[in-house]
């Protein structure tokens, strides 16, 4: 049995060395199949330590390679950074797993990010960082998208505590590992990361993994620009050497779509699915098959995947003051803009929204909330809100008759570029033969 579990480890985890490995390995191991990007030649740098583990008495690297086998965690074959042991062990060994590393690399990137959540918070220790250029030259490729799983032995016993070590994601020097966006929720052990559903209890060991609390599978899904990008992905302790954290990272790739952030992952199946988000920000990823895909709350990316999704139904609505009044098909299949014709005296309530295809009928349910009291009271946009901006005529002339005005001692003159007046007073004419330059501006 020890023979078997020592033997899983050695497969698991292979420890970055750089007298067999290079740098360039270590990003491509990041990085997924026909990725859309190019890593620019001689931009990586990688900031890592050593230490005796507490389960080895061979230095180890704090940087390993992660060959996708730990099946709970829902992350493929990437690296593993880390603040301590770069191969942690296949099952909790000890609920204050530490190893201190040397040298103890320290990163200003990291220490802004969880001294803002945490005003009191140390300077990052044993901070192990990748960084690297690319270029992105496909102009359909907006953003790109990656996949992250953080764990730690900080969990449970310094939630919230000024000793809580953080992880981060910096592109083009902008940190997108947020949770909801909030700089006051980085990737750290903090309550309201927990209280969101986001880290797993491992202190049982149920999940393979030395680290006591995981947090589940998210993707980081951020803008880029086209040409040279700059990516730093990184780890720390903060505030001391103790208690190890590592973050797992996989699927590096450039996508058609820009936005999110750090998102919680709800990944549908190859048949036909019904996805619901739940509070927070998450992405939904149909994948293949004819899906239906619900954000709920939080600011959702929704991905439709392959198939014929959601525009291939016909909607149809059975509640009182409530009709279809048209439905929009873009496209591509994954989406559908339903109208929706409202009585006003429509009472609020849940109204489930069918949608057919044949004998396939899938129920969406959306909420219909009362209006605030005195919310029809409210001043509308009227003339109030907009200044017409009669701009000074220069390039049309459409009343000679108002070029020179009386009490102007600056006469029109428009023959010498370095004296006088080239327009007139700009009158209603002059705007119809000019046209653009009549400008509403609120």
């Amino acid at each position: 049995m020890l023979v078997n579990f020592l033997m899983g480890m050695l497969m698991t985890f292979t420890v970055y060395n750089p007298a067999n490995n290079s740098l360039t390995q270590v990003v491509n191991s990041i990085l997924a199949p026909n990725s859309g990007i190019v890593v620019v030649p001689n931009s990586i740098r990688l900031k890592y330590g050593s230490g005796y583990g507490e389960t080895s008495t061979n230095l180890q690297s704090s940087v390993s390679f992660y060959d996708g086998s730990i099946a709970a965690l829902g992350i493929g074959p990437g690296l593993l950074l880390t603040s301590g042991d770069g191969k942690p062990a296949l099952l909790n060994t000890s609920s204050g797993y530490s190893v201190e590393l040397t040298p103890s690399e320290t990163d200003a990137s990291l220490t802004q990010a969880v001294q803002t959540a945490f005003e009191f918070a140390g300077e990052v220790q044993d901070a192990s960082t990748l960084e690297f250029q690319f270029t992105v030259n496909n102009p359909a490729l907006t953003g790109i998208r990656f996949d992250l799983v953080f764990g730690s032995d900080e969990f449970p016993e310094y939630v919230d505590s000024s000793f809580v070590d953080i992880a981060g994601v910096f592109v083009n020097g902008v940190n997108y590992a947020l949770f909801n966006g909030n700089s006051n929720q980085p990737l750290s052990v903090i309550g309201t990361n927990l209280a969101q559903g986001g880290f797993q209890d491992n202190t049982s060991g149920a999940l393979p993994i030395e680290y006591d609390g995981i947090m589940r599978l998210v993707s980081v899904v951020v803008p880029v620009q086209q040409g040279v990008n700059t990516l730093k992905i990184g780890v720390a302790d903060t505030g001391d050497q103790i208690l190890d954290s590592g973050l797992f990272v996989s699927n590096v790739r450039a996508v058609p779509y820009a936005s999110g952030g750090l998102l919680t992952v709800v990944n549908g199946t190859g048949g036909n699915d019904v996805l619901t988000g739940l509070g927070f920000n998450e992405l939904l990823d149909g994948g293949a098959g004819n899906d239906t895909i619900r954000g709920n709350g939080g600011n959702d990316l929704i991905v439709g995947g392959a198939g014929k999704d959601i525009s291939a139904y016909t909607p149809e609505i059975n509640y009182l003051g409530v009709r279809v009044e048209a439905v929009t098909r873009l496209t591509s299949p994954n989406y559908s803009f339903i109208d929706l014709r409202l009585a006003p005296d429509v009472a609020p309530g849940t109204i489930q929204i069918g949608f057919k295809r044949g004998a396939e009928k899938i129920e969406f349910a959306y909420n219909l909330f009362a209006r605030d009291k005195n919310s029809a009271m409210r001043k509308s946009f009227s003339n109030a809100d907009v200044i017409l901006n009669f701009m000074p005529d220069r390039f049309s002339n459409g009343d000679p008759s108002n070029d020179n005005l009386p009490g102007f001692l600056d006469p029109l003159n428009r023959a010498d570029d370095s004296a006088g007046r080239h327009g007139g007073a700009g009158t209603a004419a002059e705007k119809r033969n000019r046209g653009p330059d009549a400008r509403a501006v609120s």
